[in-house]
């Protein structure tokens, strides 16, 4: 586990990635404790956001 930096760009699921969709981490709109699996660009790694 480690910790990223709000800016970093993310993608939900394939279909994100398809569309061109990505967002900043700062821009999930998260519930306290509330995790989130995605992919973090540019690399593609995948990782939980909590």
């Amino acid at each position: 586990m480690t910790e990223l930096k709000a800016t970093r760009l993310m993608m939900l699921n394939w279909e994100d990635q398809k569309q061109g969709r990505f967002g900043r981490i700062k821009s999930l709109d998260l519930a306290d404790k509330q995790v989130v699996y995605g992919w973090i660009l540019p690399t593609k790694t995948a990782a939980r956001v909590c």
